[in-house]
C-alpha cells in the first residue's frame, strides 16, 4: 500500500487493498490488488467490483469483512451529505442497469446509497424472486422500475443479466461456503441421490448430504446428458462424490433403489434403499388390485367430471356447502395420493348415490396404515431402527384387517414379505437395538444373537483397524445393562429419548460401541430430500422459463433450499423416535398390533413375523383417571390424554401435529375373547364413521389397562350427558329432520320398555314371543312405522341391508315424498295440543328397569328354530353412512 500523500484529494478506503501501478498521467494511477496482482483502472467503483466479485484469490470471509468495511466508511460519509436530488448517482454497474424512468413522480430522496448496501439490496432481490419462484424478468418489467424509483430514485435495479451472473455467483458462493462448514462440522455424513430429467431433456443428478442430526444440504447437481446411467457410471459418480467429502465420515448411500443404482451398491460403505419408496410399492400392489380397480375407476370418472365442469363443481359446493371443495386428482407415481382422491369422494358421497361408496371406505382404512408409516419414514428425523418395527406393525393391521377376500389379504401380506426379503439388512435390527429407549423391548429373544454377530461382522467391516475385542465387550455391557450401563443417570429419558445425545455421553466409556452407534444412527431411511430437490428445481426450470441453463437453474435450487432451511429451522433436539416411542404411535387411530408374532428359527433373513415379541407392551400418556359408570360388559372412566390425538402431519415442520390435553373416555371390554373379531369390525367401522362425520362419538382406537389387561376404547368425553337426559328436556325442540337422524328413541321420547321389569320373563318375551318397544302410531308418520317393523322382523330375510335403509332415507330428502304429507298431517292435527318447548318430557319408568348390558341365562326352546338355518343364505350388508338435510337445504 503507497503512503498517504500530503497533498491533494484524500485516497477512498479502497485503497487500503490496492497500491498504485503504472502512472496514466498526472492525477491517475492503475490500481494493482494486493490478493491476485492483477491491475484494474484506478477508479473506486471498479476497484470494489474487481475486490468484491472479479478477483479470486481472496477468502470468502476476508471478502465479507471488506464489504462491511467499506458499507460503514460510505455510511459516515453519507450522514455529512445533506439530502439533495441534484446528487450524482453511484453505481458500481452502471452498463449494466435498467434506465427507464419515465413518468416516475418526483420523490424526496431519503439517502445516498453505499456500494455495499447496493450489492446488499441486489443479493436480497435476487433471494427474494428465487423465493418467490418468480422470473428473472421481474426487473426489467417498466411497472417494476417505476415502483423500485418511488422507493428510493437513488437505487436502479440491476439488469436481468446482471442477475443471473454475478449476483447469483456471489451468493452462490457464500452458499458453497456454508456447504463446506457444514461438512466439516459434521460426525458422519450419508449421501443420497437421484435423477430426473428436465424440460430441455438435460439428464440431471442430485447429490444430498445429510449429517448426524439428520440435517440435509445440496452438496451438487450436475447434468450427465452425455454419460449412459449404467451401473459402473453411477458408482464412478457416487464414489467421487463421496471420495471428496472423505471415506472417514462417508457412511451409507441411499437411493430409490432403481435398477442402476442397485447395480451401483457396492464397496466399504452402506448402500440402502429409500424405505419410504419401498413402502410406496406395497400401496401400487393395492392400487393395480383387479380387487380395487373398478372402485378406482369410478373414482377417476367422478373426479374427472367435477374436474373438467364448472357448473358441476359449483353444484356440488352448493350443495355441500363448501366453496373450497375440490375432487383431487391422484399422481401416478405417489401412489399414496389415492387415499386423499378417495377421502374427496367421502366428502361428496352424502350429496351422490354412488355405488363404490362402501368399497372407497374400505380403500381408504387399508391404505391408512400404509400412509402412516411412509410418512414416518419419510421423516428428516427418521432412522434405520424404525424399517423393520414399522413393517412387521405394518404387516400386523394387513393380517388382522376386516377384508373379507382372504385371497386378497393373503395377497398383501405375500408382497410385504417378498419385499422385505429383497431389501433386507442387519443395519435394521442392529439400529433398533443400539437405541436406547428401544434397546432389546419387543425383539424376540430368538434373535439377539443373530444382532450381536450381525453388529461385529459390521464393525470389523467398518474399522478393521480397532480392538475387536473391546467392541465385544462394550456390546455385551450394554447387552446387559452392566459396567457403564448400569448407572441410573443414563437410563434418563433425557438420555434415552435422544440417542445420540445418549452415545455422545457414552464415548468415554464405550468409544468403539458409541462411535459406532452414532455411524448408523446417522443414516437415514430415505431419500426423499432427492426427490424435493426436483420439486424445486421443476418450479424453477419450467417450459415458460426454459433459457436458463442446468449450471445456473443448479446454483438457484442450492439458494432456494438454503433459504427454505433458514426459514424453517427446527430444533435438532426433537427427534422422531417420539412418534416412535412403542410404535403405537405411528398412528392412535388404528389398532396398534405389531406383534403377530411366531418363531422361525430356520430363515437366514429374519421373517417380518419373527422379529418382534408378542409380550411387548404399549402404553398412552393419560393421567388423572376417574371411574365413572360401570355396565354389564365393563366399566368406563375418564381421564386426561396429555398431548391428545393426532390432527395431521405437518410437513412444513415434518412433525405430527396433536390436538393436546383433552379429556377422554375410556371404556373396558371384559372377555374380549369371545367377541374379538367382531369387536374389532366395530372398531374400524365406528373410526370410518366419525372420520367423516363430527356428530358420531369419536373413537381414537384401543388399550390396555396397565393392571388388569383388559382392552380399552378410547373415545370423546362430552359433558353433557347422555342422550336420554338429552331428551327429557329438549325432546319438543326437535325437528323432524333432526328426529329422523336419531330414529326410534327421538321420534317417541322414551326409553324402550320403560314400563316393565327388565328380567328374564322380558328377554324371553322378546327372544321367543317377538315382543318389541310400543310405537305412537298416531304421532309417527307410517313410513317410519313400516321401516322400524321391518327392522324389527324376527325373520333375517325381511330385515332392510344396509344399503336399502341408505336408499329408503335418501329418499326422504326430496320434498315431494310422502313421509312429508305424513308428517304435516300430524303436525296440523297436534297444533292445538303442542306442549310448550320448554316443557320437560314426563314419563313414569320401572324401578326394575336396567339400561346396561346383561346376560341372562335363557334356555333354547327351539320355538324359532325355523329362521335358525336359513341365517346361512342370507347376504349380511356393509356398513353405510347418511345424512338427513335441514330445510334449508
Amino acid at each position: 500500500m503507497s503512503p498517504q500523500r500530503k497533498f491533494g484529494r484524500k485516497k477512498t478506503p479502497i485503497w487500503q487493498w490496492f497500491s498504485e501501478g503504472e502512472k496514466l498521467n498526472s492525477s491517475h494511477y492503475l490500481a494493482r490488488c494486493n490478493f491476485c496482482k492483477q491491475s484494474c483502472p484506478g477508479e473506486p467503483s471498479k476497484m470494489v467490483k474487481h475486490i468484491l466479485v472479479t478477483c479470486e484469490e481472496i477468502h470468502q470471509d476476508e471478502r465479507n469483512n471488506i464489504e462491511n468495511i467499506l458499507a460503514n466508511a460510505s455510511t459516515k460519509k453519507t450522514k455529512n451529505l445533506q439530502k439533495n436530488n441534484s446528487l450524482p448517482q453511484v453505481d458500481n454497474h452502471n452498463d449494466n442497469c435498467n434506465t427507464n424512468t419515465n413518468d416516475v413522480p418526483e420523490v424526496e430522496d431519503i439517502s445516498v446509497l453505499s456500494i455495499g448496501e447496493k450489492a446488499s439490496i441486489n443479493r436480497q432481490l435476487l433471494k427474494a424472486l428465487i423465493s418467490a419462484n418468480a422470473p428473472l424478468s421481474f426487473v426489467e418489467d417498466p411497472e417494476v422500475i417505476k415502483l423500485f424509483q418511488m422507493l428510493n430514485p437513488r437505487y436502479k435495479l440491476p439488469s436481468r443479466k446482471w442477475l443471473s451472473t454475478s449476483v447469483l455467483d456471489k451468493i452462490h458462493e457464500n452458499v458453497q461456503c456454508g456447504i463446506q462448514h457444514f461438512i466439516s462440522d459434521s460426525m458422519f455424513l450419508t449421501l443420497s441421490g437421484d435423477g430426473w430429467t428436465n424440460v430441455s431433456k438435460n439428464s440431471m443428478l442430485n447429490f444430498i448430504i445429510t449429517n448426524e442430526k439428520h440435517e440435509s444440504q445440496i452438496f451438487k447437481i450436475d447434468n450427465y446428458s452425455n454419460q449412459r446411467h449404467t451401473g459402473d457410471n453411477i458408482f464412478a459418480i457416487y464414489r467421487e462424490i463421496g471420495m471428496s467429502i472423505g471415506l472417514n465420515k462417508w457412511t451409507a448411500f441411499i437411493s430409490d433403489s432403481g435398477s442402476d443404482f442397485k447395480k451401483a451398491q457396492r464397496g466399504r460403505v452402506l448402500t440402502i434403499p429409500c424405505m419410504a419408496h419401498q413402502t410406496n410399492l406395497l400401496v401400487k400392489k393395492i392400487v393395480e388390485s383387479t380387487y380395487f380397480t373398478p372402485v378406482i375407476k369410478k373414482m377417476l370418472v367422478i373426479i374427472n367430471h367435477f374436474r373438467n365442469s364448472n357448473l358441476a363443481l359449483s353444484k356440488l359446493r352448493e350443495l355441500a356447502g363448501n366453496a373450497t371443495l375440490k375432487p383431487q386428482y391422484p399422481c401416478i407415481t405417489r401412489w399414496t395420493t389415492f387415499t386423499k382422491s378417495a377421502k374427496t369422494i367421502l366428502e361428496i358421497k352424502t350429496n351422490l348415490k354412488v355405488i363404490a361408496l362402501i368399497h372407497t371406505s374400505y380403500l381408504i382404512s387399508l391404505l391408512k396404515p400404509y400412509d402412516c408409516v411412509i410418512k414416518i419414514l419419510e421423516t428428516e428425523r427418521a432412522t434405520l431402527g424404525q424399517v423393520a418395527a414399522s413393517w412387521a406393525w405394518l404387516r400386523g393391521v394387513i393380517n388382522k384387517s376386516s377384508l373379507t377376500n382372504n385371497d386378497f389379504k393373503d395377497s398383501l401380506i405375500i408382497e410385504i414379505d417378498n419385499r422385505w426379503q429383497k431389501i433386507f439388512n442387519p443395519v435394521f435390527l442392529i439400529t433398533w437395538f443400539l437405541h436406547p429407549f428401544h434397546h432389546s423391548k419387543g425383539l424376540n429373544l430368538t434373535w439377539h444373537l443373530y444382532v450381536q454377530e450381525a453388529a461385529y461382522g459390521l464393525f470389523c467391516t467398518f474399522y478393521p483397524d480397532r480392538n475387536q475385542d473391546q467392541f465385544i465387550d462394550e456390546w455385551l455391557n450394554y447387552s446387559n445393562q452392566e459396567g457403564p450401563f448400569s448407572a441410573s443417570s443414563v437410563k434418563n429419558p433425557s438420555f434415552t429419548k435422544f440417542p445420540l445425545r445418549y452415545w455422545r455421553t457414552m464415548l468415554n466409556a464405550a468409544p468403539n460401541l458409541s462411535e459406532f452407534a452414532c455411524r448408523l444412527l446417522s443414516i437415514p431411511p430415505n431419500s426423499a430430500t432427492s426427490e424435493r430437490v426436483w420439486s424445486l428445481l421443476g418450479n424453477i426450470h419450467t417450459e415458460r422459463r426454459n433459457r436458463l441453463s442446468p449450471v445456473r437453474a443448479a446454483k438457484m435450487a442450492q439458494i432456494s433450499c438454503n433459504i427454505s432451511d433458514d426459514d424453517n429451522y427446527i430444533d435438532s433436539s426433537d427427534d422422531i423416535d417420539e412418534f416412535m416411542v412403542n410404535l403405537n404411535q405411528i398412528s392412535e387411530k388404528l389398532i396398534d398390533d405389531i406383534h403377530v408374532l411366531d418363531v422361525n428359527n430356520e430363515e437366514i433373513i429374519p421373517a417380518l413375523k419373527d422379529v418382534f415379541d408378542s409380550k411387548a407392551e404399549f402404553k398412552l400418556d393419560i393421567e388423572k383417571v376417574e371411574f365413572l359408570a360401570e355396565g354389564g360388559y365393563g366399566k368406563v372412566f375418564k381421564g386426561k390424554w396429555k398431548n391428545g390425538h393426532i390432527q395431521y402431519y405437518d410437513n412444513k415442520n415434518k412433525r405430527w401435529k396433536r390436538y393436546g390435553e383433552t379429556w377422554v373416555v375410556l371404556k373396558s371390554i371384559k372377555d374380549l375373547k369371545d367377541v374379538k373379531e367382531e369387536f374389532f369390525k366395530e372398531i374400524e367401522a365406528q373410526m370410518i364413521s366419525c372420520e367423516e362425520f363430527s356428530y358420531i362419538i369419536r373413537c381414537y382406537g384401543i388399550t390396555k389397562c396397565p393392571t388388569t389387561e383388559d382392552y380399552m376404547m378410547i373415545m370423546d368425553y362430552k359433558e353433557d350427558g347422555s342422550l336420554r337426559e338429552y331428551l327429557k328436556t329438549n325432546f319438543h325442540r326437535l325437528s323432524w329432520e333432526e328426529k329422523l337422524e336419531l330414529l326410534y328413541t327421538a321420534i317417541k321420547g322414551y326409553l324402550p320398555y320403560y314400563d316393565c321389569n327388565h328380567d328374564t320373563s322380558l328377554a324371553l318375551q322378546i327372544v321367543n314371543e317377538g315382543r318389541r318397544p310400543t310405537i305412537d302410531y298416531i304421532n309417527t308418520p307410517p313410513a317410519i312405522v313400516k321401516l322400524i317393523e321391518r327392522c324389527w322382523s324376527k325373520n333375517p330375510g325381511e330385515r332392510p341391508k344396509a344399503i336399502e335403509l341408505l336408499n329408503e332415507l335418501c329418499s326422504y330428502r326430496e320434498k315431494d315424498h310422502k313421509i312429508w304429507k305424513e308428517i304435516e298431517k300430524i303436525e296440523e292435527n297436534k297444533k292445538f295440543n303442542i306442549p310448550p318447548q320448554e316443557a320437560a318430557l314426563q314419563y313414569e319408568i320401572s324401578n326394575q328397569t336396567c339400561y346396561i348390558s346383561k346376560h341372562y341365562d335363557v334356555p333354547k326352546t327351539g320355538k324359532h328354530d325355523d329362521y335358525g338355518p336359513e341365517t346361512d343364505k342370507y347376504d349380511y350388508s356393509e356398513t353405510e353412512y347418511m345424512t338427513i338435510p335441514s330445510d334449508s337445504d
